[in-house]
């Protein structure tokens, strides 16, 4: 490598590390969520309802969904968005009103655990999202209590 070259990389290197260096992703205390939607059956639950608004997700926002599933056998399917709210059956197509969601990767929707009351997701990113999440668990798990807290649909 040329002597140069190596203050350049040297700088590109350490602003790249700093990206997120005016961001706090961690120490937030949690809000508690339950107005969400179960189903009549216990087996799936929904944070909001299609269409509806979903949950602002800043960075290091941290969630505890009340999911009513009574089971913590559960499969948890975290999802994002640039936009509060989605138009069912609308085009995906228009870049300045854009109607997409995404399955969370990475660490956008960090599961931080669960149990059979609650599901504790965290955006561990610098950047700001619309959160919606999706549980499911089998009829055999299904918890014949009361929703814990979300509602039913």
């Amino acid at each position: 490598m040329r002597i140069w070259l190596l203050p350049v990389v040297t700088f590109l290197a350490t602003t790249s590390l700093s990206a997120c260096g005016g961001c706090n992703t961690s120490g937030q205390e949690p809000l508690a969520y339950t107005a969400g939607l179960v189903s009549p059956d216990h087996t799936m639950y929904e944070s909001t309802r299609p269409g509806g608004d979903m949950l602002h997700f800043p960075p290091g926002r941290m969630y505890l969904l009340a999911h009513g599933l009574g089971t913590d056998h559960i499969e948890i399917s975290p999802y994002v968005s640039f936009v509060k709210k989605l138009t069912p059956g609308a085009s995906g197509n228009d870049p300045f009103a854009p109607n997409h969601l995404s399955v969370a990767a990475g660490n956008e929707a960090v599961v931080e655990g669960w149990d059979e009351k609650y599901i504790r997701i965290r955006n561990d990113t610098c950047a700001e999202f619309y959160l919606y999440v999706v549980a499911s668990t089998a009829q055999a798990y299904a918890g014949a209590g009361g929703a814990g807290g979300a509602a039913a649909r």
